[in-house]
């Protein structure tokens, strides 16, 4: 997170400006929809939007779950089929 103090600017623009610790070693990765895998394995069928939050319960309590699902952050989009494993999966990875 770029905060000012320890990681004062995004890090590729300071890998390319050189003004980084060099002597330290780097592992550069990056992450996507990783909580999509765990979704996958507790709800291997597609969970319509109606019932989207008992996967959110499985994980959280009802007052977090009610919170994200009616937040604008984590909209269950009505267009998408699986609208609900990939909303959590949105919410799992962030």
């Amino acid at each position: 997170m770029v905060n000012g103090t320890l990681i004062p600017a995004d890090f590729s623009k300071l890998v390319k400006t050189g003004q980084y610790n060099k002597e330290a070693n780097i592992m550069w990765g990056t992450n996507h929809d990783e909580a999509g895998f765990v979704i996958l394995t507790l709800f291997p069928n597609v969970v319509p939007i109606v019932n989207a939050s008992e996967i959110f319960d499985a994980f959280l309590d009802q007052n977090r779950t009610a919170q994200i699902l009616n937040s604008t952050a984590y909209n269950l989009d009505p267009c998408i089929a699986d609208a609900a494993r990939d909303t959590f999966t949105r919410f799992g990875t962030d």
